[in-house]
């Protein structure tokens, strides 16, 4: 219920052009690196979000994914548990840019 009145209250106080609120990021530890720039790069352009990346094993983040404690995963794809569809995989873009 506390997650869920968080969300709330972040879309009351969004729009469209500004965004505002928290987004966790869950990633593999040699996945930080990534989530971090992605975090300020995210921030940057949206001040109003506030962007918090944690180390944590592939297990982790598919649960905290499906639980919804994390709003994002960095992660090995490979290691996925079979999901039933409930996840989806955006493979990573090897252009190097994020935006």
């Amino acid at each position: 219920m506390l997650r869920e009145h968080e969300v709330l209250l972040q879309d009351m106080n969004s729009s469209a052009d500004s965004p505002r609120g928290a987004i966790a990021i869950g990633a593999v530890p040699t996945a930080i690196p990534v989530a971090s720039r992605f975090a300020a790069r995210l921030q940057s352009r949206y001040p109003g979000i506030v962007p918090v990346a944690r180390s944590l094993p592939s297990a982790e983040i598919e649960s905290g994914l499906e639980s919804l404690e994390i709003d994002m995963g960095l992660g090995y794809t490979g290691r996925m548990r079979a999901r039933q569809g409930r996840l989806e995989v955006v493979p990573r873009r090897r252009s190097g840019s994020c935006g």
